[in-house]
């Protein structure tokens, strides 16, 4: 019986900080497309902060805190993609053409260079548990671009309906 109660005996905390962390996410749903971008990103990286020591015990210091930074590098590289975009002629009215063409390719040669720098950047600094920061961390910021797009592209009820389905499945 004493092994129930202990089991049981932190429920209300838990429950607390469930009701905690779904006020949070509603937040950042209702906050629009920048603040849901920036709550996935901190997210991401919160995880990758409780990543490195389990592949690396002894992560401690810098690495540990730039490891934990790496995941900005996804946006930074959208960023670059912009900016460097500038030059290129505005896409035609229907949204095709050369340089609707060239805008696309840099997009997703951004996303390439985003989504395999953090994973690359771990599995070079880290002394041990490489293969597993390089998987998990990639796991980590598709799962986290991927709730950007569904949001960009469904909007609040899509990312609902996508955790709905997740949590179900």
């Amino acid at each position: 019986m004493a092994d129930t109660a202990s089991r049981w005996g932190d429920l209300s905390t838990r429950i607390l900080s469930a009701v905690i962390m779904v006020a949070v996410v509603a937040l950042a749903l209702v906050g629009g497309p920048v603040v849901w971008g920036l709550f996935a990103l901190t997210v991401a990286m919160v995880m990758f902060w409780e990543l490195g020591p389990l592949c690396e015990p002894e992560v401690g210091g810098f690495r540990r805190i730039s490891l934990a930074l790496s995941p900005v590098l996804l946006p930074a590289a959208f960023g670059v993609a912009i900016w460097t975009g500038g030059s290129l002629p505005a896409p035609g009215p229907d949204g095709e053409g050369q340089a609707a063409q060239a805008i696309l390719q840099r997009m997703g040669a951004a996303l390439a260079i985003g989504l395999l720098l953090p994973p690359l950047y771990g599995a070079i600094t880290l002394k041990s548990g490489r293969w597993i920061w390089a998987g998990y961390s990639l796991m980590v910021l598709i799962g986290a671009a991927y709730l950007v797009f569904a949001y960009a592209e469904f909007g609040v009820i899509g990312v609902v309906v996508l955790v709905i389905i997740v949590a179900i499945w």
